[in-house]
């Protein structure tokens, strides 16, 4: 049986998806994000970054997602577990985030987290840094 879509229609079906794709990522990173503001605001900076990822674990699980923390993730050359990392917390299986409570994200802060994006086959993460008066937030999308 021949398919009788037209190339017009699968475009525009590929189109749909890769919005849905993307808003439904919007709207989880956006509301991450509210909740690392919230958390900024009441603490501020200055605590330990466990401090901050406790705080922002509960804050999470207020919004019904799947939450794991410091979850090992194995890193593979030829079937063959290489290394191991650990995130500071995954969210849905969609969404990595490493927080800090440094001054600044430094330049290998990002590497860090493509490294576990690339790892665990997770295409998007925040850097999420509370060290400063203002939280300082960097994403990557390795799609």
């Amino acid at each position: 049986m021949k398919d009788k879509t037209r190339p017009g229609e699968i475009q525009k079906k590929e189109e749909e998806c890769e919005r849905v794709y993307t808003m439904r990522y919007e709207e989880l990173t956006t509301k991450v994000i509210g909740k690392c503001i919230k958390i900024h605001k009441n603490l501020g900076m200055g605590f330990l970054e466990k401090v901050y990822e406790n705080a922002l674990i509960h804050e999470l699980e207020s919004l019904g997602v799947h939450v794991s923390s410091q979850q090992r993730i194995d890193v593979y050359y030829e079937d063959k577990v290489v290394g191991t990392y650990t995130p500071d917390i995954i969210i849905d299986e969609k969404l990595i985030i490493e927080l800090k409570a440094t001054n600044i994200i430094t330049s290998n802060d990002p590497s860090q987290l493509r490294n576990y994006l690339k790892a665990s086959k997770i295409n998007l993460g925040l850097i999420i840094n509370f060290g400063n008066d203002t939280l300082g937030i960097r994403r990557i999308d390795t799609n």
